[in-house]
């Protein structure tokens, strides 16, 4: 549950990032690429460590301290005041994602029976899935009412709660 939670306010989000940059903070949409390659890059330098993070900390700590990392990050994105902020706050994000995924399927493969197994992970995926679509239609509608920004803070406020 928390899980899904969590797509809620990360698709919010992920969907909300061209308005801020272009309607918002006023800088071409090509910025959208350095976003994406500081965030992807983080993900990619955090996976090389995550055995070792992983086997210290433990699955259910992991998703604790990154659950709470990333919405603050979240909140943060809603102060921003130039295109480089949300690019140092989307590379700090990336290196908590990968660490999250990777610890919620530890817990889904080492604490669930192997007879219902693949039916668990589908179920998560399925509700990873419907969660996020579900947060970008609402999060676009929310932005056009309450602002970018206030969606920011509700998406970080969900985040937190998971």
């Amino acid at each position: 549950m928390s899980a899904g939670v969590v797509m809620l306010g990360l698709g919010a989000v992920n969907v909300l990032f061209v308005p801020l940059l272009i309607n918002e903070l006023r800088v071409p949409a090509t910025w959208f690429g350095a976003i994406e390659l500081a965030q992807t890059s983080s993900m990619i330098l955090s996976a090389a460590l995550l055995a070792t993070v992983l086997a210290r900390a433990g699955a259910p700590r992991v998703i604790t301290v990154t659950l709470a990392g990333a919405a603050l990050n979240i909140a943060l994105l809603a102060g921003v005041g130039d295109a480089w902020q949300v690019v140092v706050l989307l590379f700090a994000v990336g290196w908590l994602i990968t660490p999250l995924q990777a610890a919620v399927t530890t817990i889904v493969q080492t604490d669930t029976s192997a007879e219902v197994r693949g039916r668990v992970a589908a179920l998560l995926s399925s509700t990873f899935s419907t969660a996020s679509i579900v947060s970008m239609a609402v999060a676009g509608l929310l932005g056009d009412v309450v602002g970018v920004r206030n969606v920011f803070l509700g998406a970080s406020l969900v985040v937190g709660l998971s």
